[in-house]
């Protein structure tokens, strides 16, 4: 198997061997495909999402490596609804900020970005790039009631 995100991985565990690496790479990628079938997707913001889309480009930027994300993909048969997909390995070199690659990538303005997210840490990135604060939709983990969010959209 080829992991082409493990010259990124390596600077994570100093003394690692790439072989170890590999290692706990194939277990992990291996736990993910034996649990995969036991996810849960959450309707609400898939919900929210599509009404979205309806007036909207759809771009997926997330922290997970493409052979997950796409595999979640394919699995609730999703990736139609994204105009364009980022995955880890497009904008690891960049100390983590996503927004960043994918805002210089589309050639789009932070006040044009309605961004929805789930993370602390990502909204105050996607804040220290300008994206205004009122368009930053925090999606808490978790079972929510997002019947607000939805009639915001």
């Amino acid at each position: 198997m080829h992991f082409p995100f493990i010259q990124h991985s390596v600077l994570i565990i100093p003394n690692i061997t790439v072989t170890d690496l590999e290692k706990i790479i194939e277990i992990k990628t291996n736990i993910f495909y034996n649990f995969l079938q036991n996810t849960k997707l959450n309707i609400a913001v898939l919900d929210i999402i599509k009404k979205f889309s309806k007036t909207n480009k759809i771009i997926l930027a997330t922290n997970s490596h493409k052979i997950k994300a796409e595999a979640l993909l394919r699995h609730y048969t999703l990736s139609s609804i994204f105009d364009k997909k980022y995955y880890k390995e497009s904008y690891t070199h960049l100390k983590g900020n996503k927004y960043q690659y994918v805002l210089k990538d589309l050639n789009i303005k932070p006040n044009n970005v309605i961004l929805f997210e789930d993370n602390q840490d990502e909204i105050k990135k996607a804040i220290i790039l300008n994206i205004p604060s009122e368009n930053i939709i925090n999606l808490p983990k978790g079972e929510k009631n997002y019947e607000e969010i939805y009639n915001l959209c």
